[in-house]
């Protein structure tokens, strides 16, 4: 079995603009913050495949960016899941250009669906998760959150790729199985 997903990149620029911002939150017990080079904006969770169905998973990550273009999305202001109260993910969310952020997550779930892979049942909320709280009590980085939100920044979305998350007990570790370009926003 395979742990996969399918997510959207982030640049080195908007990594090391995270990172900088990053540097002056609380050292808090409790939470984890994602690695810069693990940084991502999942469009899909898949959980663990079969091997076997690992080809058939590459095809419908294809097939979804041969039916996209390229766009731009600006990440902006901070949330939590569920909520501040009792938060168990940080995370920015996309602000302009949600819209075509949601609409490429839906063509991928209808490729994956196409190809016979089940269908998510939560509701996709467009966000880049920024730390996870083991704890419910983390006061201080939901302060911080609160307080200083992360930067605002614009993401390039002009392709999608399909990952393997190896975890361990340093962390998970993405291994990138396909990449496929979406269509120039230009054709």
């Amino acid at each position: 079995m395979k742990r996969c997903f399918v997510a959207v990149d982030l640049s080195s620029a908007d990594r090391e603009l995270l990172s900088r911002w990053r540097l002056k939150a609380p050292e808090e017990k409790g939470v984890k913050w994602v690695e810069s080079e693990n940084l991502h904006v999942t469009l899909k969770f898949l959980g663990g495949i079969p091997e076997e169905r690992l080809d058939a998973a590459i095809q419908a990550v294809e097939k979804a960016a041969l039916c996209a273009a390229a766009f731009r999305v600006r990440f902006s202001g901070a949330g939590a899941f569920p909520d501040f109260r009792r938060p168990s993910v940080f995370w920015t969310g996309a602000a302009e250009g949600s819209e075509d952020l949601k609409r490429l997550a839906e063509i991928v779930e209808d490729e994956f669906l196409k190809a016979g892979f089940d269908r998510e049942e939560r509701v996709w909320v467009p966000h880049l998760t920024l730390a996870r709280a083991k704890e419910s009590r983390v006061r201080e980085t939901t302060r911080f959150f609160e307080s200083f939100p992360p930067p605002d920044f614009f993401l390039r979305v002009s392709e999608i790729a399909l990952l393997e998350s190896v975890l361990s007990s340093a962390g998970p570790h993405y291994i990138k199985c396909a990449t496929f370009s979406l269509r120039s926003s230009f054709a």
